[in-house]
This record gives structure tokens, C-alpha cells and sequence, in this order.
């Protein structure tokens, strides 16, 4: 076996001071190579099952750049950067044609902190694929935040050369116009990032800062309350990034990036990421939870009642499941088989406050007053610290006309 080989075998670190050796045949006659690997030994079947492929992949083939490729792939897309960095930097070296290696080096050294790395590896990239318009966009933002402004100025434009109106790129060039002072500039450049794209919270932030500069006050006001309505987080779309989505195998990844897409209205992006994370891990209750939720955000009611049922029944005492089957099926107007769920839940979730007064609110739409008293009571004795709890007491003995108990 090469030198170069072995370095690849030996380039597993310990994740939780755990390792476990694993000895192959390349061919026969080889001595076998022994190497440290990531623990994951509590990741699900299928997490495990994939990674297991591809290292046999490339332990069989220690030359080959594709296999070389499908595992950095799966370490980056599964948060392993230590050992995707240490595969990119080794295709970066073979394969002098694709940007898309440099270009993930760059994005896992940017999110450390490295810029002055990033910045060598995002140029790599740009002469590999000079047509990746995020390339530009990724220097832009390093070179602003590094105070080098005609470089992001430049960077920034080649941006918009290549992805007209791309609503990060304008947001970067009016950050430019905020630091000259030139006000009515940075609107022109948040006026088409808003028109581009309306959902970007600091599109709206730096927009009442520059109406508040101008005099404009009610104009800033209008651009505060709308940014009040937007998600704090917006990645820009990256095609790029979005490939890593395919070599995945954490549900929990997965979630993450789902929960990202839903709040910026990327519904569609949200259900399909879900969907693979659940394929990934079927036996995951949380996963059937968060597509459920999904699901109702985009009125798809019968879908997200299914995934909840399926979240309790592989986790009966998963109470925001729970909760959330029995308020779909009370707003659907069902209060008979919402009762008969509320009760059924707190078979399995007998301290849960939020249960006990979600019973009390269905008893006593359905006029059973001394059982709903009862349940109130129940959630102010399991958690007397939350006012909800005894508001919801409170407000039933008035409506009463118990006044002294309320």
C-alpha cells in the first residue's frame, strides 16, 4: 500500500473517546490496514449501513477519486469537517477540474472562522467554475466582514453578473453604501433585495436604519413592522450545498435544514427533506413529528394527522404530539374523538400540565363542567408556576359565576 494510502486510512478521529479498528484485505496477499474510524455506533441502522459502504469502497479502491469523493461527501454532509476537509484537500489535488472541492473547503473553513483559507480556496473554486455565482457571493461576504471593501464591492457585482437581482449580493452592496454614508444608494440596493426576494429579515433591518437616516420615519416604521414578521435566518440557495442533502443519512441534519426552509417559505424544499429523513430513519418519532407540523403549516391536514399518529405510536409519550393530534382534531371539529385522544394521551403522560388543561378546555366545551374543574386543577397542581394554568382555573370559575373560587 502507498504512503499516500495509509494517510487515508489513518485520518479517522475519535468523536466521543471511542474508536474502533477495522481490518480489510485490499487484495490478496496485502497486509490488512488498520485505522481509527468515528464512533457511530448510536446513529440509526442506515447511518451506519452507508458509511460502512463507503469506506469499503475506498478501501478497495485506494486510488479511486470517485470513492474518495462519496465519502467526503457523506463526512461533510453528516457534520464530520475534520475528515471532509482532509478528503477535499486530497481531491483538490487529483481532480484540477471540479470547483465544487475547493468550493466545500471553503464554506467548512469560512463557518470556522478562517477567512484568509476560505478566501484561497473560494479563488480555487471560481477558476475551476468561474460561473458559480455563490463563489462570489461567499468572497464578498468574507471580504466585507474583513473590512477589504473595494475587493467585496467587485466580488459582489461579479455576483450579480452572473445571478441578476441575487438579493444577498444586493444586501452586500448596500451594506457597502452604509458604511460611505451613502443612504439613498443603500435604499436603491435594499429596494430590488426586497423586490428579489420579500423575505429576508435584514433586508427590512438595515432598511429602517437607512428611511430613519433619511428622515423617512414612517417609511422606517413600516420597514420595522414587516421585518417583525420575518425569520431571523436566510440562507441564500445554493445548488451546491443543496447536493450534500443527498449524502445525508442524519435525520436530525435533515431537520435542521427542513426547519430552515418551512420559516423562509421554501415549503416545498421543507417537505422533501423531511421525507428523507424519515426513509433514513423510520423509526425516529421526532422526524414524524416535525413533517406533521409541516404538513399543517401548509394545510395538508389529513398528512400531518398521519405523521402524528405515527410519531406516538413509535413514542407514546411524546406529549407536543400529543398536544398538537388533539388540537387538529378538536379544530376540525371532532370534539368526541378529540376527547377520546386527550385522554388517551394522558394515560401515557401523566404529568404533563399542558395535557391536563387542554382536557380541561375540551370537557368544558362539551358542558362537563365538574370534570373540567378537575383537569384544571390537575395542571395547576403539576405545574403551579405557569400562569396559563391557573388563568384557564381562574377564567372557567368565572364563567361559573364562581366568583370566590376564581
Amino acid at each position: 500500500m502507498n504512503n499516500r494510502s495509509g494517510i487515508i486510512l489513518t485520518m479517522g478521529i475519535l468523536l466521543s473517546g471511542l474508536c474502533f479498528s477495522c481490518s480489510k484485505q485490499l487484495n490478496e496477499g496485502d497486509s490488512p490496514a488498520t485505522f481509527d474510524i468515528p464512533d457511530f455506533s448510536t446513529k440509526p441502522e442506515r447511518f451506519r449501513e452507508e458509511f460502512e459502504t463507503r469506506v469499503s469502497e475506498l478501501l478497495h479502491n485506494p486510488d479511486s477519486a470517485q470513492a474518495r469523493s462519496q465519502l467526503a461527501l457523506f463526512f461533510h454532509a453528516n457534520a464530520q469537517y475534520t475528515q471532509a476537509s482532509d478528503l477535499y484537500l486530497q481531491l483538490i489535488e487529483e481532480d484540477h477540474s471540479d470547483g465544487r472541492w475547493p468550493y466545500y473547503l471553503a464554506r467548512i473553513l469560512q463557518d470556522r472562522g478562517q477567512s484568509q483559507e476560505a478566501i484561497r480556496w473560494l479563488k480555487a473554486s471560481v477558476e475551476r467554475n468561474g460561473d458559480f455565482a455563490l463563489s462570489y457571493l461567499r468572497l464578498g461576504d468574507i471580504y466585507l466582514k474583513t473590512d477589504q471593501v473595494e475587493k467585496a464591492n467587485v466580488a459582489y457585482k461579479q455576483c450579480l453578473e452572473r445571478a441578476v437581482d441575487n438579493p444577498h449580493a444586493l444586501l452586500g452592496l448596500a451594506r457597502l453604501e452604509i458604511q460611505r454614508k451613502n443612504w439613498s444608494g443603500a435604499r436603491d440596493h435594499l429596494l430590488k433585495s426586497i423586490a428579489s426576494n420579500p423575505d429576508i429579515l435584514t433586508a427590512y433591518s438595515l432598511l429602517t436604519i437607512v428611511y430613519q437616516e433619511l428622515g423617512e420615519n414612517e417609511l422606517a416604521a413600516e420597514a420595522r413592522r414587516i421585518g417583525e414578521t420575518k425569520y431571523r435566518y436566510f440562507e441564500p440557495e445554493d445548488p451546491w450545498l443543496e447536493e450534500l442533502y443527498d449524502h445525508c443519512f442524519d435525520p436530525y441534519q435533515l431537520s435542521v435544514a427542513a426547519d430552515m426552509y418551512l420559516n423562509t417559505h421554501r415549503e416545498s424544499k421543507a417537505l422533501a427533506l423531511l421525507q428523507l429523513a424519515i426513509d433514513r430513519d423510520p423509526e425516529r418519532a421526532r422526524t414524524y413529528l416535525e413533517a406533521a407540523k409541516a404538513h399543517l403549516k401548509v394545510q395538508d391536514t389529513k398528512q400531518g394527522i398521519d405523521f402524528l399518529k405515527q410519531a406516538i405510536r413509535l413514542d407514546p409519550q411524546i406529549e407536543d404530539a400529543h398536544y398538537q393530534l388533539v388540537s387538529e382534531l378538536e379544530s376540525s371539529g371532532n370534539l368526541k374523538t378529540a376527547l377520546a385522544a386527550s385522554q388517551a394521551a394522558i394515560r401515557v403522560n401523566l404529568h404533563s400540565a399542558g395535557l391536563y388543561r387542554q382536557q380541561g378546555v375540551l370537557l368544558e366545551a362539551s358542558g362537563q363542567a365538574t370534570q373540567a374543574v378537575a383537569a384544571y386543577r390537575k395542571a395547576v397542581e403539576l405545574d403551579p408556576g405557569d400562569e396559563k394554568n391557573s388563568e384557564a382555573l381562574a377564567n372557567f370559575y368565572w364563567t361559573l359565576g364562581e366568583t370566590k373560587q376564581a
